[in-house]
C-alpha cells in the first residue's frame, strides 16, 4: 500500500491562534454575511436575525493525526492529493498566468507562499491557508475557496449559517470567473458547481429553481469535463446532482424536468472511482446517494462504500474529516435509518 506522510497521533488540538482570527478577519465583511467579530477568540458565528450568538468551536478535532508536507514532500505527493480537483503544481509560471495583470512583483516568492498555503491546508489549518491564498492575489483564489469550504463543510453545524456562507463563497467565485482578464479553468468550475450543490442541499427546491441554482451546475460541470473529462471532482458533483434532483422531486419529475435519474448517479460516482478508487469523499457521498435513493433495498452496499472509505488511507486532513463524516452518516443510517 503507497504510504503518504503521516506521523503518530497528537493530543488535544491548540486553540486557534492570533493568526487564525487574523485570517479570517480577511474575509469579506464587506458582503454583508460576515463581521470581524465573528470570529474574535476560538469562537464561530451563528446567525439569529441581525445578531451572531458565538459557540466554542474548533478548527480540527481534539485528536486527530498528524500529516506532514514540509520541504519537497509536498512536491512529491502533489498528484496524487491533486487527482480529485486537477490542480497543478502552483509553480512562478502558474502565478503568472493565474494572476491577469496583477502579477506579484516577485512571482517565484509568491508561488513560495502559495505552496506553503496549500501546505497549511493538507495539514489542516484550513484558516491559516486561506489567509495565505488571500494575500497571494487572484493566483490563491483556489486555496482561499477551498479552504473556507472546508471550514463550512466540517466545522460548522448549523445549515441556515452554512446556507448564507456558501451563497457568500459562490459569489465571490463567481466574480472570480466572470473578470475577463482572468483564465477560468476546469477546477474552478468544477469548485463552484460543488459549492452550489452543497447550498442547494441547504435550502428548499423551490428556492434552488428559482435562483437558477440546477441549471448552473450543469452549466460549470460540462464545461469543467469539456476540458477534462476525467475529473473526479466534476464526475462526483454530477451524480450528486441526480441523486439530489431525484430524492427531492422524485424520479418521474426530476428525469421530465432535468433529465435526471438514479442510474445516471450510480453512473457518474463510478466513473470517478474509476479514476482513482481511494477518492474518500466520493465514497462517502456515493453511499449517501444510495441511501437516499433507494433505502434499505440498497443499504448493504452503502455500507460497503462507507468501510471503504473508512479503511482507506487518508491524504490530507481533508480526507480524514471525510472519513470522520462516513462514521456520522454509518451510524445515523444503522440507529435510525436517516441519511444525515
Amino acid at each position: 500500500m503507497k504510504r503518504f506522510p503521516q506521523q503518530r497521533d497528537q493530543g488535544p488540538a491548540s486553540p486557534i491562534f492570533a493568526a487564525c482570527a487574523f485570517a479570517l478577519f480577511l474575509l469579506p465583511h464587506a458582503a454583508g454575511l460576515i463581521t470581524p467579530a465573528a470570529f474574535a477568540g476560538n469562537e464561530r458565528p451563528e446567525r439569529d436575525g441581525s445578531a451572531f450568538v458565538k459557540e466554542p468551536w474548533s478548527l480540527m478535532p481534539e485528536k486527530y493525526p498528524i500529516f506532514d508536507y514540509s520541504g519537497d514532500k509536498l512536491r512529491r505527493h502533489w498528484d496524487d492529493l491533486h487527482l480529485r480537483d486537477g490542480l497543478p503544481w502552483p509553480d512562478e509560471r502558474f502565478v503568472i498566468r493565474q494572476s491577469g495583470p496583477g502579477v506579484p512583483e516577485d512571482p517565484a516568492e509568491a508561488a513560495r507562499r502559495l505552496q506553503d498555503g496549500w501546505r497549511h491546508f493538507h495539514e489542516g489549518r484550513f484558516v491559516r491557508a486561506y489567509g495565505i491564498g488571500e494575500s497571494v492575489g487572484p493566483a490563491g483564489g483556489f486555496l482561499s475557496s477551498q479552504s473556507l469550504l472546508a471550514i463550512i463543510l466540517h466545522r460548522v453545524d448549523d445549515k441556515d449559517v452554512q446556507a448564507e456562507w456558501l451563497r457568500d463563497l459562490a459569489a465571490r467565485m463567481e466574480h472570480r470567473l466572470d473578470r475577463d482578464f482572468m483564465e477560468t479553468t476546469y477546477w474552478e468550475k468544477a469548485g463552484l458547481a460543488l459549492v452550489y450543490g452543497e447550498y442547494s442541499r441547504r435550502i428548499s427546491a423551490l428556492q434552488a429553481r428559482r435562483e437558477g441554482i440546477p441549471e448552473r451546475i450543469l452549466e460549470l460541470v460540462d464545461a469543467a469535463l469539456e476540458e477534462n473529462p476525467r475529473l473526479p471532482s466534476a464526475l462526483a458533483v454530477l451524480g450528486a446532482y441526480h441523486a439530489e434532483i431525484v430524492n427531492r422531486v422524485g424520479g418521474f419529475l426530476g428525469r421530465v424536468t432535468y433529465g435526471a435519474s438514479r442510474d445516471e448517479a450510480e453512473r457518474y460516482f463510478e466513473k470517478a472511482l474509476a479514476v482513482d478508487p481511494g477518492l474518500i469523499q466520493v465514497r462517502v457521498e456515493y453511499a449517501r446517494a444510495l441511501l437516499v435513493l433507494h433505502g434499505d433495498d440498497r443499504a448493504e452496499d452503502a455500507m460497503a462504500q462507507l468501510e471503504k472509505a473508512i479503511a482507506a488511507e487518508p491524504l490530507d486532513a481533508l480526507d480524514l474529516l471525510g472519513q470522520m463524516r462516513g462514521r456520522r452518516v454509518m451510524a445515523t443510517w444503522k440507529e435510525s435509518g436517516e441519511v444525515p
